[in-house]
């Protein structure tokens, strides 16, 4: 009788190890899916960061572009005055434009 029950037992522990390879495949496969779905994760997420970082860096470029705006702005207003020394501030934005392309023709 002692065959029979190793028998069994042996074949209990044989069904028990077949599960626990069948659980163990099963678990390497989704680990195997997982690091897939963080690699995605990780490759869009570095694609976002340097398309930012390219925004940021056109953005600064155009900053740089425009950063002498205001001292443009002021040696305008100051050949504006040299130029029409007489006109006040109304009458000098209604003459903006036409006097902008006098000056460029200068």
């Amino acid at each position: 009788m002692s065959f029979l029950r190793l028998n069994r037992e042996l074949s209990a522990k044989e069904r028990e190890v077949e599960h626990l390879l069948t659980d163990l495949q099963k678990t390497k496969a989704e680990a195997e899916e997982e690091k897939k779905a963080r690699e995605a994760e990780a490759e869009e997420l570095k694609r976002k960061g340097e398309e930012a970082e390219r925004r940021a860096a056109e953005a600064e470029e155009r900053l740089r572009r425009q950063s002498d705006y205001e001292a443009v702005k002021r040696d305008l207003a100051i050949m504006r005055s040299v130029e029409f020394p007489g006109e006040d501030g109304e009458q000098q934005e209604e003459g903006d434009e036409v006097r902008g392309k006098n000056i460029i023709k200068k």
